[in-house]
């Protein structure tokens, strides 16, 4: 059979809304026309060339979380879920400093792989959410895997991804409770007695000293003014409908304003609850100490879940304290998480040629579009002719002059 007589095969999806890459896909193909034979075909040309594309999947490592924002409030989830059950780590710094302060780097790497295994085995110990979200994490990360990649392949890739989050997550944990712990011991953030952090409230006497009798002095006048108003309306009478209208509901927003004031001033510690969230890292680091206090009581102290010595901790507490340490980790959490997943995908579509769809739809590349033009010549000859644009126009100015 003469090779040249068989059809050629053009693949062309080069208008879409983003960019597929042409590398993931084989060189030399074999396709069945309905005979008995399958025909060998060798990719000839390809646009974007293989090379740009290879180059284009690795910028998911970096871009994948600018481009892909609104995943940043999954992974904050997930990874706050899956710590959820270890809070707090007493004594994590003073276990760094009995076991690996001052020693070799081999001491450090002992320490820390050290606390992970505690604290996996302790997820599923005495975890609640942390020991569903684990293997619900490498379960879903393991189905995420492309079916191309083999089975065994599959199997580890998949499930070391999500592997990786959950030490990527008690990574942090362990960075944020150690910080919270050494700032405290250093004096870098003061510890109160009285459950107030110090800054939060020596700033609100301040307030106190110099700027409530002004506020209370504004509501005061607030209140005068919509008595004025209402005595003003209701001697209007039917004379002037609009001025008297006006006068009425002048008179009850001020007292809606006046009352407001007082409620957030004066009933409900607005100011002090403002301060307090200005000071978060002594608020961690007294709520932090105050827990471990009790929860060490027993005598072992890092990973303490003795349910009675939890019994003795105030829910206000542990609510406030894992909503103050939430606000930090979230913010190391995300980065981490972003970055393993786009690394995964950068990986995945150049060392197994898979995932195209996930890693370039992330990418969000509208550029390298094309057309093709077919011509007929009069002997019947098929010309095919590939146009593409390397760049397209993100702006556009419309052409007044245009239809």
């Amino acid at each position: 059979e003469d090779p040249s007589n068989r059809p050629e095969l053009i693949v062309s999806g080069g208008g879409g809304a983003f960019l597929h890459p042409t590398h993931t896909f084989e060189n030399s193909i074999r396709v069945n026309f309905g005979g008995s034979k399958w025909k060998p075909y060798v990719r000839t040309v390809a646009y974007p060339s293989e090379k740009a594309c290879y180059r284009l999947s690795w910028l998911n490592i970096w871009q994948f979380r600018w481009r892909n924002w609104r995943m940043d409030v999954l992974w904050g989830l997930l990874y706050l879920g899956i710590v959820s059950s270890l809070l707090p780590l007493c004594g994590i710094y003073e276990s760094y400093v009995q076991e690996a302060y001052g020693r070799s780097a081999q001491a450090h790497v002992k320490w820390y792989a050290d606390k992970l295994g505690y604290l996996l085995a302790s997820i599923f110990a005495s975890g609640h959410v942390s020991a569903l979200l684990v293997p619900a994490t490498l379960v879903g990360l393991y189905q995420f895997a492309d079916e191309q990649i083999s089975p065994k392949l599959r199997l580890l890739w998949g499930a070391g991804h999500g592997a990786a989050h959950v030490v990527a997550a008690l990574t942090c944990l362990i960075f944020v409770e150690f910080a919270a712990e050494w700032s405290a011991d250093v004096g870098l953030v003061s510890v109160d007695a009285g459950d107030n952090t110090t800054l939060a409230t020596s700033m609100y006497e301040g307030y106190e000293a110099n700027f409530a009798g002004v506020l209370d002095g504004l509501m005061s006048r607030l209140d005068d003014a919509a008595a004025a108003a209402a005595e003003a309306a209701a001697d209007a009478g039917d004379a002037a409908p609009a001025a008297r209208f006006f006068r009425l509901y002048l008179s009850r927003f001020l007292h809606l304003l006046s009352a407001a004031g007082l409620y957030a001033f004066g009933r409900f510690p607005l100011i002090r609850t403002i301060y307090e969230v200005f000071d978060l890292p002594s608020l961690i680091a007294t709520k932090h100490a105050s827990m471990c206090t009790t929860l060490c009581a027993g005598g072992s102290c890092m990973g303490t879940k003795d349910a009675l010595l939890f019994a003795g901790i105030d829910r206000y507490t542990m609510v406030t304290y894992t909503a103050s340490i939430a606000m930090y980790f979230i913010v190391i959490a995300i980065p981490c998480a972003g970055g393993i997943f786009g690394s995964w995908l950068a990986l995945t579509l150049n060392a197994f040629k898979s995932q195209y769809n996930e890693g370039f739809s992330s990418l969000r590349i509208q550029h390298w579009k094309n057309v093709l033009k077919c011509h007929v010549k009069p002997n019947g000859d098929l010309e095919v002719y590939g146009l593409g644009l390397d760049r397209v126009p993100k702006a556009w100015v419309k052409d007044e002059e245009w239809g």
